[in-house]
């Protein structure tokens, strides 16, 4: 339909009188959430300013539905058009991973003694109700244009080896909330040239240890949850600024080896100082049948 470079992400807050207390529940909050962009999409289908529109995936996720659309004037650009919930409409340790938010009795028409934890499907309502929180930390945290760069850098090089494709890989918010977890760290700066960032964000891809102690930007004595209760729920671990979200929910542990075996052919061929290096890491398309 359209390049990646030509998406431009639009969310929209689905007002606090849309929700009820328990729209958490048994995939309430899917359904408001999905009906609402399908308003949104109804009325838009009157509108002179819209060419072309459709529902996609966000993510690849089938409980994510997003309204793609291409402006008539504007029409090399696609809106993705996203929604997500009123801060107040929820609290957010509705959502932690211990807890169940699809009732057996409902799901499969049977009582149970205790039912299990959700931590994915809770993992994907508070990604939204998080939206507009985490966007506007890394509006604060992400200012010079050096970190941009080297971000810009870090998502060229993912997306050209087919790491930020489908469901269950990284994206590019997760990757740029990595590069705000290394500023946080002190592991990069704003004084560096976006070469250095991506390679500090290549050798923290390759060696910090999101399978087996996780990672992450909640100040410890602050979190309700400690790391080892989200290794419990959840492959690989990378926790929010809150202390409820792992932001890598959708992370398998098979992803994230493959990240960093490439993370480590990266620094493999910045090491060389080889003039084609650039064109090695970022203008070269991997497909699998190449790796």
């Amino acid at each position: 339909m359209c390049s990646a470079d030509s998406l431009v992400d639009v969310a929209v807050e689905i007002p606090k009188a849309c929700w009820q207390s328990l729209d958490f529940l048994n995939h309430r909050y899917h359904r408001k959430r999905a009906f609402y962009l399908a308003c949104i999409a109804h009325a838009l289908l009157e509108s002179d300013l819209v060419s072309e529109m459709k529902f996609s995936l966000q993510n690849d996720c089938y409980l994510s539905p997003v309204l793609r659309i291409i402006p008539k004037d504007i029409s090399q650009f696609t809106v993705n058009l996203t929604a997500y919930p009123n801060e107040q409409a929820f609290k957010l340790n509705r959502f932690i991973p211990v807890r169940n938010n699809v009732r057996s009795s409902w799901m499969l028409g049977i009582e149970e003694d205790r039912d299990i934890p959700t931590p994915h499907y809770n993992a994907i309502i508070l990604a939204d109700v998080l939206l507009p929180k985490l966007n506007n930390y890394l509006k604060e945290e992400i200012t010079a244009q050096n970190v941009k760069d080297g971000l810009i850098l870090l998502k060229l090089w993912c997306r050209q080896r087919a790491l930020t494709m489908g469901y269950g890989r990284l994206n590019g918010f997760i990757l740029t909330m990595l590069v705000s977890y290394l500023l946080k760290k002190q592991k990069i700066n704003s004084a560096m040239n976006a070469y250095q960032i991506f390679r500090c964000s290549l050798l923290a891809l390759h060696k910090e240890n999101l399978l087996e102690f996780g990672i992450s930007l909640c100040e410890e004595a602050k979190s309700d949850l400690s790391l080892e209760e989200f290794k419990k729920a959840y492959q690989v671990v990378f926790v929010e600024i809150s202390g409820f979200l792992n932001i890598c929910y959708a992370v398998t542990e098979e992803t994230y080896k493959m990240v960093q075996h490439e993370a480590k052919l990266g620094l493999q061929i910045l090491d060389k100082e080889s003039p084609d290096s650039f064109s090695l890491l970022f203008m070269h398309r991997i497909t699998f049948s190449k790796k």
